[in-house]
């Protein structure tokens, strides 16, 4: 009995310490459905490299997020790459309720934009992802967004105010981090 305890306790550890090394854990649940710290981290390296290749095609100088006096900084791209997944998974648990065929018609403005074009470059270049995350983390999102602003436009109503009502009726928890939801944002 006591070594299927310790052996029990043994896996539990190894399958936690697996978790932790991979990412595969959540960081945040909106209704339930979970945000993993690997896509919050790719994320959010994605924003840093777009934000230096901004400031480089401007001629400025890149920015070294990682460096002490720039810590503020990269807590305010943590913050709100967080909101950007948040506000992602919301489109997607809530997409299909607004917009008829919001799945289709996302899939297809997707392939649309792909369609003759050689993007899997820039996307390296420009947010460090490759074509395949650069659609799921790029490219869908914004495709949901348009869908959304379409159909809400329809009835008369902005992305925006549909948006801030569906954030207050969702349960939105953040899990093992130094931040708090507000009922519209990561702070």
């Amino acid at each position: 009995m006591i070594k299927r305890f310790f052996f029990g306790c043994a896996i539990f550890i190894a399958l936690l310490f697996a978790a932790v090394a991979t990412g595969f854990y959540p960081v945040a649940l909106v209704d339930g459905a979970p945000i993993l710290f690997r896509t919050w981290r790719s994320a959010e390296k994605a924003a840093m490299q777009f934000a230096n290749a901004r400031l480089k095609t401007a001629g400025q100088k890149a920015i070294d997020f990682y460096a002490s006096e720039n810590q503020a900084l990269r807590e305010e791209v943590k913050r709100n790459t967080l909101t950007f997944l948040i506000e992602n998974k919301i489109f997607s648990q809530e997409g299909g309720k607004v917009a008829d065929r919001f799945y289709a018609i996302s899939t297809q403005k997707v392939e649309d934009v792909l369609k003759g074009k050689n993007l899997e470059q820039g996307a390296k270049i420009v947010y460090g992802l490759d074509l395949d995350q650069f659609k799921k983390m790029v490219l869908l999102p914004q495709a949901w967004r348009d869908v959304l602003k379409e159909a809400l436009a329809a009835k008369k109503q902005t992305l925006e105010e549909w948006l801030k009502q569906i954030k207050q009726s969702k349960k939105i928890r953040l899990l093992f981090l130094p931040f708090h939801w507000n009922g519209e944002s990561v702070e």
